[in-house]
């Protein structure tokens, strides 16, 4: 370049090398996002093999997982074909859940590709648990009442002039002449819900509390669950 002015052969040779190292940038990228996916989609698997022994070890509680929303629909499907719509929605929308059977049984069904898409690589351990939180609160009311009367005081808290806080409350209310497990696994959701959107706090002590509540829930049926923190009780609910 003389006096400083750079030259069109100049010019083309400095943007194809900016081209060059940008093209090397977004392979390196491509390639840690490929290799981000690859382990978080063996890690689903994992999960899901491991959850589907631990079930297998369970009565009344049976493990199914479908590769893509198209079969994870059908199969909700052919157990109501009255429920195209609501086929559709859950299996558009959910990784994972739980059928309760007319006999008392349960499914787990998991959503692999809606799972894999959300990055939801604990969904067979969450669905495993829930189910067997619903099971153990079935067959043990005192503990379901106990698990409901300590989530319940919390939900009643919140502050009603939130809109949210309002309909939490309202749908708390449709549960009050439930059966003791159904009030208890309710208001668990309602609970997780509500600390979902912010509405509760993180409070080390009151998730602790919890977390002695749920680890008591799940020795009596002989599953070894620990918390190691109030964290952890808040991640899982």
């Amino acid at each position: 370049a003389a006096d400083g002015i750079i030259s069109a052969d100049e010019q083309n040779i400095l943007l194809e090398k900016v081209n060059s190292d940008l093209n090397k940038e977004r392979q390196k990228l491509s390639e840690i996002k490929s290799n981000s996916i690859i382990r978080a989609d063996e890690a689903l698997e994992k999960n899901i093999k491991t959850a589907e022994e631990q079930s297998s070890k369970l009565d009344n509680i049976s493990f199914k997982s479908f590769d893509t929303i198209k079969d994870f629909e059908n199969y909700i499907l052919s157990k109501d074909k009255r429920k195209t719509k609501a086929s559709k929605i859950l299996a558009q929308t959910n990784d994972g859940v739980i059928l309760q059977n007319s006999d008392g049984s349960q499914e787990i069904i998991i959503n692999k590709e809606i799972a894999k898409k959300a990055g939801a690589i604990n969904v067979g351990a969450h669905e495993l648990l829930h189910g067997i939180l619903y099971k153990t609160l079935k067959e043990n009311p005192n503990a379901a009442v106990a698990l409901g009367n300590s989530l319940t005081k919390q939900i009643n808290k919140l502050d009603l002039s939130d809109p949210r806080a309002l309909d939490f409350k309202q749908r708390l209310d449709l549960y009050k002449d439930e059966d003791a497990a159904t009030r208890g696994e309710e208001t668990l959701t309602l609970f997780g819900d509500a600390t979902a959107q912010g509405l509760i706090k993180y409070d080390e002590n009151l998730f602790t509390k919890t977390g002695d509540i749920l680890r008591r829930i799940f020795d009596s049926v002989g599953y070894k669950r620990t918390f190691k923190s109030g964290r952890d009780v808040y991640n899982f609910i």
